[in-house]
């Protein structure tokens, strides 16, 4: 038998005798949680207290634990013991659902981080939220990866730019750097470079740049006027490409290059796990330990049913949660 067969005997002796948990309950000296948890096998009765219950309804141990069994009352002890003791380990005592829900968070906080280990090793130019992987060739920087399917190169050669997208090649776009070109009286006058972007003789963008905190390059009209949308439409046969002017002078100035994979939630993920994991596998401690600054002889304390119910709301709950958390900080 296991755990859930002896309930589910003890609660079937129970109803034959016509006696409520409560009644069981003051009749063998626990209160009437303990036998509701028994009956529902998130519980077992220790040996002595399985003596207590053949005693209460009039039956041999033999026969509360096993109907059809002919064993010595010894041998029966013996094997009950056997399956107390498996049954009260820190794994084996856990129902279906906490079983699964550590699981489900080790496999994720594994997976993931396999995953964050594997992103965040591929730095790159971060462009329409994809990281383009840079490499060497002659005296050309590659930028690559793919969008949406296709195909996309920026191809760096000292201060001309070439865009690759799928089978179409635009460009070249050419950088020069002009000090004339700085707003006047601008606040980040002093520490603007002077930039003039064309296509062919075609001028694009003509202003000032300068890189924030963040790496990034943030370009200014000659007026003072932000010039970060300013941008050329690029178009051949069906298809067409649009090319900002801060990408070409991020580009052929020097990119800051980054990686996707937020390892701070990472770490607050796995944090998160750990805590759920040791939550499902030390529920009883945990809640007797919080139950001692509130009560005395707080270890012979039996949950209520809205703290089990608080407690599963949280298993289901907080590990959906983690997931989100670690999907986000993919992006």
């Amino acid at each position: 038998m296991n755990i859930y067969q002896y309930g589910k005997r003890i609660k079937e002796l129970r109803n034959q005798n016509s006696l409520t948990q409560q009644q069981l309950a003051d009749m063998v000296g626990v209160s009437a949680k303990t036998v509701s948890h028994w009956e529902t096998g998130y519980t077992m009765p220790d040996v002595e207290m399985m003596l207590k219950l053949a005693e209460v309804f009039n039956i041999s141990l033999n026969n509360l634990v096993n109907e059809q069994s002919d064993l010595p009352q010894q041998q029966v002890i013996e094997d009950y013991s056997g399956q107390y003791k498996k049954n009260s380990g820190r794994i084996s005592r856990l129902n279906w659902f906490q079983k699964a829900v550590l699981v489900f968070v080790t496999a994720m906080s594994i997976i993931f981080t396999v995953i964050y280990i594997i992103v965040s090793s591929r730095e790159g130019f971060l462009y329409k939220n994809v990281i383009l992987t840079p490499s060497q060739q002659n005296n050309e920087t590659i930028y690559s990866g793919k969008i949406s399917g296709e195909q996309v190169i920026f191809t760096v050669n000292g201060n001309t730019l070439l865009h690759t997208y799928g089978e179409n090649t635009y460009g070249p776009y050419v950088l020069t750097e002009d000090p004339s070109a700085i707003p006047e009286n601008h606040g980040w006058s002093e520490i603007m470079t002077g930039i003039e972007i064309k296509k062919q003789n075609n001028i694009i963008f003509r202003g000032g740049a300068v890189k924030v905190s963040n790496g990034e390059w943030v370009l200014y009209n000659e007026d003072g006027s932000i010039g970060n949308d300013v941008s050329v439409f690029e178009s051949s046969g069906n298809t067409s490409a649009i090319l900002k002017a801060n990408v070409i002078a991020a580009l052929i100035l020097g990119p800051e290059l980054t990686h996707k994979g937020n390892l701070v939630r990472l770490f607050f993920g796995l944090i998160l796990c750990i805590v759920i994991a040791i939550s499902i596998l030390f529920e009883n401690e945990i809640f007797h330990w919080q139950m001692s600054f509130q009560i005395r002889n707080a270890e012979k304390a039996e949950p209520s049913d809205y703290e089990i119910v608080t407690r599963y709301a949280s298993w289901a709950i907080i590990p959906l949660l983690v997931l989100q958390l670690f999907i986000a900080g993919l992006k």
